[in-house]
């Protein structure tokens, strides 16, 4: 039958793990929404997927580069102190219950990190910038937005348009000014077309 042959979310999952080798880019596109994931037994990928706030949105700054994975992956430590991971596992337990409650306050807590952005933000100079940029803000949160160079801003819809404003007089200064995109979460993944 040709439905048996028209892949699933789960297999695209796989299969695009098996060639990448992360799966949370890809477990959020194919699924929407915020994916937590990890690898299981078998070559099998665990996701649990989250509606994503409807009034939250999502401000991304792109510098005009990209960076070499190579290169961010180079400038983390080999180890990490055990309250810095416990830090932020205890960070990503609170950014899942403020998403899943839609709590505000509760995400702006979650939004520090001590494993990637300290050692990453010689590569991203834009994140350090931003954020003192934002200090004053009502934002839930700016981060990096993988290993950069993109930096993310989480605002709440009611906020975006003075946010977003903002964001993009600091990139109109800066010597060589990026992209400024203003998105939505994709609440659905991707889709089967009808043929």
């Amino acid at each position: 039958v040709l439905k048996d042959k028209i892949p699933t979310a789960p297999s695209l999952l796989a299969e695009g793990c098996e060639l990448e080798g992360h799966p949370e880019t890809l477990s959020a596109c194919l699924l929407g929404g915020l994916v937590v994931c990890s690898p299981g037994q078998n070559g099998r990928v665990i996701t649990q997927r989250l509606k994503w706030p409807e009034d939250w949105r999502l401000l991304v700054a792109m510098p005009p580069y990209t960076l070499n994975t190579q290169v961010t992956r180079a400038v983390l430590p080999r180890q990490v102190r055990h309250e810095d991971a416990m830090y932020n596992v205890q960070r990503v337990a609170q950014l899942i219950a403020a998403v899943a409650r839609a709590d505000e306050a509760c995400l702006k807590d979650s939004m520090e990190d001590r494993l990637h952005e300290p050692f990453r933000s010689q590569l991203v100079p834009e994140l350090a910038l931003l954020k003192r940029e934002l200090v004053n803000e009502p934002i839930m949160g700016c981060f990096l937005s993988g290993a950069g160079s993109s930096v993310v801003t989480v605002v709440h819809k009611r906020h975006k348009d003075a946010v977003i404003e903002r964001i993009n007089d600091w990139n109109s200064k800066l010597e060589k000014p990026g992209k400024i995109l203003d998105l939505k979460a994709d609440e659905q993944g991707i889709q089967e077309l009808e043929v």
